[in-house]
Order: structure tokens, then C-alpha cells, then sequence
């Protein structure tokens, strides 16, 4: 009996070390593929606008490496130096927009951080290319920063799973789940950026396409449960209230989540601004949607710094941003495209207890049924 017990002890710990050894093959193909590079023994110097470390792969033997800021980007690094989890996008000085994504872990004090990850964000050229040769756009450059900018989302997802990948890969123990569900949203977040490719690519032939029909419910909550992670790196907590019906709108499933995640980016940004200010309250977003005659009514509502009225007004104006350190003035403008494409409405406003909220208003498909999900 002891030598069957050890038997099928052997082979469960062999099963786990081929699983292991095959999540690590996922990480190296994909560190690979979108410029991953895992760090240590970071260190920021705000006087030179430098950041320093060592390159962690395995393949350097621990290389010392150093990028130079872009002047407009120190002071936002600068303002996570005491931070012990940080994740910032960053341009570099000397390739004027190219820009990268840099996640650190562990402050050991005086602007230094225990290890991190670096995700390049390369402009997607044969975009630019594409998009050129067709001549569908009136302004060839607002429809390229509009590409980088999207394609810059998944890319930020990713590099934050990913580099929970890593961590719990190096830490016994660590639960064959939770290694299973960050794989799960990297291939999500690839599979989206492919979608954005494949759409930019084909833009000239979608006249006369045939329109796509999206679950906002269902979309929202998958949307709300992908940033997790994001939330709670910021220490964020979220309320969502959103009714149990499929409620279908005119848009693609897509267009639906980045509608959201620009929402909801733009809310965590508030508040982490809020905090950079002293605040030391706790960060909540409430996310609601209701079904009212013909239409889906989405609210978000933060706790963050807010706004001033006459800010609201302008921020769906093309590259408007009250973010000029790191801001693109993108975001909202794409998303106003979204709801007018779908025949609805977006409104910003600031809150009278702090914060600022948005309303989404988007018609329901006519003649579609809204049908009761069934019970989990």
C-alpha cells in the first residue's frame, strides 16, 4: 500500500512540475513576443531624470541597464517613489513617443523598488502604413494616436497578469487556479489586441458590414471583473449593481469594453491624483445600469478629485486632458464616438460630495428581446 501512495505521490508531483515548467514556457514565449523584460534592484534618480536596474533575465546574467525619462513623465514617476506597488506608463527622452509600460514591486526606500517588469509598447506601424494607403481618414495622424492608444490598454493588462504570473511562479505552494485564471486574461488581452489590429485593418471594407450586437450587462461585469487586479493594486474598492436581463445595444462586444475600461481607468486615475494630493480615504467606484423603457442607462461614480464644471464640458474634445503629465486626450473622445455610433448619449459631471460622475445612455436594439438570465 506505502509503495502505491508513493507511487501516485511521484507521479502528482511530476504532473506538477510538467504544469509548472509549461506556464513557464507561456511567460519566456510571451516576455518574447510583446518585449517583456522582468528587472531588479530598481532605483529612480529625479535629478537626472534616470532610471536604473538590473535586467533580470536569464539569459543577460543580471545586466545593468538605464532608460532616460521623458522630463513630462518625472514628476509622475517621482510621485510613486514611496509607493510600494507601482504601475505607470512612461515615454522615453530620446524616442519622442514611444513609451513603455513599467511595473515595480516592493519599495526598499528612497525612490528603490525590490524587482519589476518593463513592457515596451511599440507604435504599430504597419497600421499607420495600412491605414494610409486606403485613404479612408481626413486626418491620418488623430486616427493613428487613436490606434496606439487603444492597443495600449490590453497591452497594460497584460503586462500586469503577467507579472503576477511570474510572481506566483516563484513562490511555493502557489495555487495551480490562480496561475490558471492570470494565463486565462493574458490570452484575453491578446486576443484583443488582435481584434483592434484586424479591425483598424479592415476599416475601409466596413461599409455596408453587417452591425454587431452586444450584451452591455454581461459585458460591463466581464469588463469590471478583467480589472480586478488593476483595482486592487490600487487599493480601490468597487460596487456593481447591474440587472440580471441581456440587454443588447448596437455596438461591437469590443467597442463595449473599451468604452468601459477608458471609463474606468479614467476613475482609478482620479483617485489616485486625489491621494498624490494627501488624501487617505478609501477609493470606491460604484458602476450601476438600469433598463428604463427603450434604453440602458450606465452610471460610474467616483470618490477621486474631480473636476471642475467647465473641465466636464471640454473633456470629449480631441486630445483635451486635465492629465498633462501622462494623458493623451483620447480616451473619453473615443469613447463618445462609441455611444453616438450607437445612437446614445455620454455625459461628465462632477459630484456634489467629491468626484465626478458619468452617465451612458444607449438605446436598446428595436424589436430585441430582453430576456431574464437564467440562475447561477
Amino acid at each position: 500500500m506505502n509503495c502505491d501512495n508513493n507511487r501516485n505521490q511521484h507521479f502528482e508531483i511530476e504532473a506538477l512540475r510538467a504544469e509548472r515548467d509549461e506556464l513557464k514556457q507561456i511567460f519566456n514565449d510571451l516576455q518574447a513576443s510583446i518585449g517583456l523584460m522582468p528587472i531588479r534592484d530598481v532605483s529612480f534618480h529625479p535629478e537626472s531624470a534616470r532610471l536604473s536596474f538590473l535586467n533580470a533575465s536569464a539569459q543577460t546574467a543580471h545586466r545593468s541597464s538605464h532608460l532616460q525619462i521623458h522630463p513630462d513623465d518625472c514628476e509622475l514617476l517621482k510621485a510613486h517613489s514611496a509607493s510600494d506597488h507601482v504601475s505607470v506608463e512612461l515615454r522615453l527622452a530620446t524616442q519622442g513617443l514611444a513609451s513603455f509600460i513599467l511595473v515595480l514591486r516592493k519599495n526598499t526606500g528612497n525612490a528603490r523598488w525590490a524587482s519589476g517588469l518593463l513592457a515596451n509598447i511599440r507604435e504599430p506601424r504597419h497600421l499607420i502604413e495600412a491605414v494610409s494607403a486606403k485613404s479612408r481618414l481626413a486626418d491620418l495622424g488623430e486616427r493613428t494616436s487613436a490606434i496606439v492608444h487603444e492597443i495600449r490598454q490590453p497591452l497594460f493588462t497584460i503586462a500586469m497578469a503577467n507579472e503576477n504570473l511570474r510572481l506566483m511562479l516563484d513562490t511555493p505552494g502557489a495555487l495551480k487556479s490562480r496561475m490558471q485564471k492570470s494565463v486565462a486574461r493574458i490570452a484575453d488581452q491578446v486576443a484583443r489586441a488582435q481584434n483592434i489590429v484586424q479591425r483598424t485593418l479592415s476599416y475601409v471594407s466596413t461599409n455596408g458590414a453587417e452591425s454587431q450586437f452586444t450584451d452591455l450587462p454581461l459585458t460591463l461585469a466581464n469588463t469590471v471583473e478583467f480589472l480586478d487586479s488593476f483595482f486592487e493594486s490600487d487599493s480601490i474598492h468597487v460596487r456593481l449593481d447591474i440587472p440580471h436581463e441581456t440587454a443588447m445595444v448596437a455596438l461591437e462586444q469590443l467597442e463595449v469594453e473599451q468604452l468601459f475600461v477608458n471609463v474606468l481607468r479614467n476613475a482609478a486615475d482620479s483617485i489616485r491624483k486625489r491621494r498624490q494630493a494627501g488624501w487617505e480615504g478609501e477609493g470606491e467606484i460604484a458602476i450601476s445600469a438600469k433598463i428604463r423603457d427603450d434604453q440602458v442607462l450606465c452610471e460610474v461614480a467616483d470618490n477621486g478629485a474631480g473636476l471642475l464644471r467647465r473641465e466636464a464640458s471640454r473633456c470629449f474634445e480631441r486630445f483635451y486632458t486635465t492629465r498633462k503629465e501622462s494623458g493623451t486626450g483620447l480616451g473619453l473622445y473615443i469613447c463618445e464616438q462609441f455611444v453616438a455610433k450607437a445612437g446614445g448619449k455620454i455625459e461628465l459631471s462632477p459630484r456634489e460630495v467629491g468626484g465626478a460622475r458619468i452617465e451612458i445612455r444607449l438605446p436598446l436594439i428595436a424589436g430585441s428581446d430582453i430576456v431574464a438570465s437564467e440562475p447561477d
